[in-house]
């Protein structure tokens, strides 16, 4: 991600270890709950509707990642990046679930 670039760049780097700490347990709770839906989803037009909704959330966390960076705010930023390494895993998921049922 680019985001996670700019961060190396800021000296405020993130690793794999770093995800499910800053992300909180909320988030990782909604996370399993996609990824079950979306294990337990074989129709195609509703797992374009899953994509769909995962979209809207990597534009939203891509917004308030901007706004993170642009403010100089690196913490909110790595919480930012965090979460959408998990939005784009679960878009890779989606992408990947949809080609084996097509």
């Amino acid at each position: 991600l680019r985001a996670e670039h700019l961060l190396d760049l800021a000296g405020v780097g993130l690793d794999e270890r770093d995800g499910m700490e800053l992300v909180g347990p909320e988030l990782l709770m909604e996370v399993m709950e996609i990824r079950e839906t979306i294990e337990c989803t074989s129709d195609d037009p509703q797992l374009k509707l899953l994509l769909d909704e995962n979209k809207e959330r990597i534009a939203s966390t891509v917004n308030e990642l901007g706004a993170a960076f642009a403010a100089n705010n690196y913490p909110e930023a790595r919480h930012l990046t965090a979460k959408l390494r998990y939005w784009r895993r679960i878009e890779e998921g989606i992408v990947e679930k949809i080609g084996s049922v097509e």
